[in-house]
């Protein structure tokens, strides 16, 4: 339930900002974790929700100059090689 939560809380940090009032952080954070996709990967156990947590924060350090750190955050992606096949391409490119 940690990396549900720890992608929202990137996710929102990346597209509202951090000056965004609580209530949109709320309803963001609410509408996310409500949906189908979300429930759907709660319900049957499945590691989709750390992967998203590991691409978001290698998006995130990536668009905020952080280079280093988002290629460990990729790095970690290895675990599911098609996933980390694509970061790469995308990181170089």
């Amino acid at each position: 339930m940690v990396a549900p939560l720890s992608g929202v809380r990137v996710v929102e940090c990346s597209m509202l900002g951090p000056a965004a009032p609580v209530s949109q952080r709320l309803l963001l954070s609410a509408l996310t974790l409500t949906s189908m996709p979300a429930v759907a990967v709660l319900l049957h156990a499945q590691n989709t929700c750390v992967s998203l947590l590991m691409l978001a924060m290698t998006v995130a350090l990536w668009r905020g100059g952080r280079s280093f750190a988002a290629g460990i955050c990729a790095g970690l992606l290895f675990y599911k090689p098609h996933l980390a096949a694509v970061v790469a391409v995308a990181l170089v490119a």
